[in-house]
């Protein structure tokens, strides 16, 4: 067994008991700010009639630790020098590769818990270059979550920050089992996770929900410092409905994330000052499974926020390296890539390989064979990977950020990032040079001048048709529209607007849900039968007949391109246009073909040209207050969010808030 099928059988084994901790070691609490050890993940009791089933395993397990001991952390180059992995970088290797065989094997619904402990790490180095993180069980990037569909997700969080709150969002779920309350999003329905707390995420997942997903703090711009990861919710209904045209042995999730080499909050101060018209700060660098090659030179690098390097080495070389993606050659591979990126969509591609399209944002769609694909900040696809010759074992998987969506340029931003796809295990996670890869690149035209991403026209949902009214009209129950732009108004503020409304976050001890689900004091933020409140820097949009067919439409009236997710629903994608404007008259007569009452694609974040529109459908069926916002971190901080709130008069009537999630606001 390869140490990354070892690797993959003890995370799975371990999660399965009812533990899934970290597999960090006891050495990687070195570089945290809190001396704390991390703890062991606790273990639930198992019935006596599974314990044979696990007899073997753990046999393996016990050899495999041992084998783990005596060679974990360590890489050799090709010259036989030993480089050690820093045991604050989480293996992706292992921890980011998935025997499917063993989630198909299970048959029944379980409980899966994973424990979480966010903290600070001092002067890591991801790219070479060294800066503080805010990071999950000690490591970056942070590690993989997995379950069934209709499993019940234990997501454990400690704080073990001195100073600073956090939630997880996990982003794309539905909580659609009356669970509102634990989407995680600060000041709208839960507040946050204060210094030295503990909170439980105990989600039930639907049935009829799986696919590619990731997780994130919703909490100011943390999750640009380190607090993400992904999460893949597995289906033996997905595999029905893909057949036997895009069967696949095994999967890889692929994270990919635009990277700044200093804190987010040293920059957000400048970018939202007064006087700065919504020049988002551009990122120092990009990185793939948390790492990349940084080309340093200290003559040339420019110290971001100018903090003081006379005292310090800021670079270290033995941490700059590509990341390797390691595959069996006699595999069909199932590839989730994510744009866990807070602000520049990215092409990705891997040489000498086709992309068979089959999962947009969780959503599958009928298969779209292509070379590259163009994602937004956040947005997931699955693609079978299809090997176009096999003279080789080296290649580059190549995200190229788009430099047309900065305000400003950055020199010691390469908008190109490299890892190497490796079928050979001589190569296995060997630092190597450029030229050992000889891999031809499949053609890039430098990027899209207007910063959008893939034509969403060129998929069509495999398995949902676009819900109609029972008349069959193409016409919604209700058309809302929202205007989006960037202004400048009071104190020379540049924000993000809704229509006439910037957010601003209610402070730690509220949230909007916990207002608005008590009669007596909903008051204080919407009056009854109004459809928009605006309200205390908080814009709601209020739908109260459960069934209800709503259309958004969404007017681009700002240059820049933007990427708008929503919580708690899937939309379909019924209409774009990078220009003009939307007219009623398309749902009688779409005389300029824009749009799509038929299979539409669904998906969860959409991304708006700038100077242009989208029509997005939902069906209100998920009760609670789900937040809307673009999300380019820096744009969401400028106050272009607001929040839908759904079925008030149900979710007021529940009668199962958690106790614990009620605290959160007391601390």
């Amino acid at each position: 067994m390869s140490a990354g099928k070892l690797g993959s059988t003890f995370r799975h084994f371990y999660e399965r008991l009812g533990s899934a901790g970290s597999e960090t070691s006891s050495e990687s609490a070195a570089g945290l700010i809190d001396d704390t050890e991390l703890q062991p993940a606790k273990q639930e009791s198992v019935p006596a009639s599974e314990y044979k089933r696990y007899i073997i395993p753990w046999l393996i397990l016990a050899l495999g630790a041992l084998v783990v001991f005596l060679t974990r952390g360590i890489l050799y180059d090709k010259k036989g020098e030993v480089v050690h992995l820093a045991s604050w970088r989480l293996d992706t290797h292992k921890n980011y590769t998935i025997d499917s065989a063993v989630w198909r094997s299970e048959d029944e619904a379980r409980e899966r818990h994973y424990y979480m402990e966010v903290s600070k790490l001092v002067e890591v180095s991801p790219d070479g270059i060294k800066r503080n993180l805010t990071v999950i069980n000690g490591q970056y990037p942070g590690p993989l979550l997995e379950a069934n569909a209709g499993d019940t997700l234990n997501i454990h969080v400690t704080n073990l920050m001195k100073d600073d709150s956090t939630t997880i969002h996990c982003h794309g779920l539905l909580f659609n089992k009356n669970q509102n309350f634990y989407d995680g999003s600060s000041s709208i329905n839960q507040c946050p996770i204060g210094p030295g707390k503990e909170f439980t995420y105990k989600i039930h997942l639907d049935e009829n929900q799986w696919g590619t997903y990731w997780y994130h703090s919703h909490y100011g711009a943390q999750y640009a410092d380190g607090v993400f990861g992904p999460l893949v919710i597995h289906s033996k209904k997905e595999d029905e409905l893909l057949g036997e045209a895009s069967r696949y042995d095994a999967e890889v999730v692929v994270v990919v994330n635009d990277y700044y080499h200093d804190d987010a909050n040293e920059y957000l101060e400048e970018y939202l000052a007064p006087g700065n018209e919504n020049d988002e700060p551009s990122p120092d660098a990009g990185l793939i499974q948390g790492g990349n090659v940084f080309d340093y030179n200290s003559a040339t690098y420019l110290v971001p926020n100018n903090i003081n390097t006379e005292d310090t080495d800021i670079y270290d070389p033995t941490q700059s390296f590509y990341p390797f993606i390691q595959l069996d050659k006699t595999k069909v591979y199932r590839i989730r890539l994510i744009n866990a990126g807070f602000f520049v969509p990215f092409s990705f591609s891997i040489d000498e390989h086709n992309m068979s399209i089959i999962e947009t944002d969780g959503s599958n769609v009928v298969p779209v064979v292509v070379q590259r694909i163009d994602l937004s900040v956040s947005q997931r696809y699955s693609f079978i990977l299809q090997r176009q010759a096999e003279s080789k074992n080296l290649y580059w998987t190549r995200a190229y950020f788009n430099g047309f969506c900065l305000a400003e340029s950055n020199p010691n931003f390469n908008q190109q990032v490299k890892a190497v796809l490796s079928y050979s295990d001589a190569h296995e996670r060997t630092q190597i040079s450029d030229s050992e890869v000889n891999s031809v690149s499949w053609e890039y035209n430098g990027g899209d001048t207007r910063c959008r991403d893939t034509n969403q026209n060129v998929f069509r949902s495999s398995n949902e048709k676009v819900p109609r009214l029972a008349n069959g009209t193409n016409a919604p129950d209700r058309l809302v529209e929202l205007d989006v732009a960037f202004l400048i108004k009071g104190m020379q503020l540049a924000r993000g607007y809704f229509n006439d409304m910037t957010w601003t976050p209610l402070p730690d001890n509220e949230n909007t849900l916990a207002t608005l689900r008590i009669p007596n004091e909903a008051s204080a933020l919407r009056q009854a039968n109004e459809l928009e409140s605006k309200s205390n820097n908080q814009f709601l949009l209020n739908f109260d007949r459960r069934g209800e067919i709503v259309d958004i439409l969404i007017n681009n009236y700002d240059d820049g391109a933007h990427p708008f997710h929503m919580h708690g629903y899937k939309f379909w994608v019924i209409g774009d246009s990078e220009k003009g404007y939307f007219k009623k008259s398309y749902y009688d007569n779409d005389e300029d073909g824009v749009m799509n009452f038929s299979d539409a694609v669904k998906r969860d974040t959409i991304n708006v040209s700038g100077y242009g529109w989208a029509v997005i459908r939902i069906v209100i069926d998920n009760p609670g207050v789900w937040p809307f916002h673009c999300h380019i971190g820096w744009h969401m901080e400028s106050g272009l969010l607001l929040q839908v709130n759904a079925l008030q008069n149900e979710y007021s009537a529940w009668n199962h808030y958690p106790e614990e999630w009620a605290n959160l606001c007391n601390a």
